[in-house]
C-alpha cells in the first residue's frame, strides 16, 4: 500500500513554477522527460564533502544539475531510446530545460526562468481517411485546412447560387413554372459551372434556346405534322459543345438585330 511521507524526501517547487507549468503544454513523453529530470535533480540534496548542507537561511541546498545518461532515462520512463532522444530535443526547442555536453553523460538541469519557456503549438487529431487512422496535425497546419475548408464551403455555396439563379431563368424564359430542380438538373447546371462557363454565358445559351425556332417547335417531328420543342435544361447543359452551340443562336440572333437596326 502506498504512504508517501515528506520526510522520506521530497521535490521543492515554487508556487510561482508551478503556476506557469499549468498554463504550458508538454506533449506526454517530454513530460516524462521534464519530471525525470526534475526528480532527479531538485528532488536530491546537494552535497559539499561528501555531505548535504544549508544555506545562509538554513535550507537544505538541492540539486541544480545531474549528470542523466539515456539509458538512465530509459530505466526510470520505461521509454524507448530513440523517444527519449525526440522528447530531450523537444524540451530543449522549448526552452524548458538546459544540457551541458562536457563529457560522455550529458547534464541536465530545469529551466527555472519561466519567461524564456517556449509553448509548444497546440495540436488536434484528425482521421485521414485515405491511410484510414488518426493524424495529428500542429495549429499552423490546422489553420491551413480550416482555411482551405472554408474556401471550399463558399465555392460551393456560391455555386449553388449560381445553379438556382440558372434554374429560375430557365423556368421564366422557357416558361417552365411547375419545374423543379432534382439532382439531375443540378448535376447538369453544376458540371458546366466547373468547366468554366459563367453564369452570363449560360443565361445566353437559354435565350438562345428561345431563339431557335427549330428547338421551340418549328419542326416537323411530332405527331399529325406538329412540331415538338427541344427545350429542356438537360438538352442544354447536356455538355460543353452543345451549351456553345445554344450561346451561338443567341449571338446570331443578336448579330441580325444589330443589322435590322443600321438598316
Amino acid at each position: 500500500m502506498a504512504n508517501p511521507q515528506r520526510e522520506n524526501g521530497h521535490i521543492d517547487l515554487s508556487n510561482e513554477i508551478a503556476d506557469n507549468l499549468m498554463k504550458i503544454r508538454i506533449p506526454g513523453e517530454e513530460r516524462q522527460i521534464f519530471d525525470c529530470i526534475m526528480r532527479q535533480t531538485w528532488g536530491y540534496l546537494k552535497l559539499k564533502n561528501g555531505k548535504p548542507y544549508k544555506d545562509k537561511n538554513g535550507l537544505w541546498v538541492k540539486k541544480i544539475w545531474d549528470k542523466i545518461s539515456i539509458s538512465r532515462f530509459e530505466n526510470l520512463t520505461g521509454l524507448k531510446r530513440r523517444t527519449v532522444q525526440r522528447a530531450i530535443k523537444g524540451l530543449l526547442n522549448k526552452n524548458l530545460i538546459d544540457k551541458k555536453a562536457d563529457s560522455f553523460i550529458c547534464k541536465y538541469c530545469i529551466q527555472k526562468d519561466w519567461e524564456k519557456w517556449k509553448p509548444s503549438a497546440k495540436k488536434r487529431i484528425v482521421y485521414n481517411y485515405r491511410q484510414k487512422c488518426p493524424t495529428t496535425i500542429d495549429k499552423k497546419a490546422d489553420e491551413t485546412i480550416d482555411k482551405k475548408a472554408e474556401h471550399k464551403r463558399k465555392e460551393r455555396k456560391y455555386t449553388k447560387e449560381n445553379i438556382q439563379c440558372i434554374f429560375s431563368f430557365w423556368k421564366e424564359i422557357l416558361n417552365h413554372p411547375k419545374s423543379l430542380l432534382d439532382p439531375g438538373r443540378k448535376i447538369k447546371i453544376g458540371a458546366r459551372l466547373k468547366e468554366g462557363y459563367t453564369v452570363k454565358q449560360c443565361k445566353q445559351a437559354i435565350l438562345g434556346c428561345k431563339a431557335s425556332a427549330y428547338h421551340m417547335g418549328a419542326n416537323h417531328n411530332g405527331k399529325n405534322g406538329i412540331g415538338v420543342k427541344y427545350d429542356s435544361i438537360d438538352l442544354i447543359f447536356k455538355k460543353g459543345d452543345k451549351l456553345e452551340q445554344f450561346i451561338g443562336y443567341y449571338e446570331q440572333e443578336k448579330n441580325e438585330e444589330s443589322k435590322e437596326e443600321v438598316a
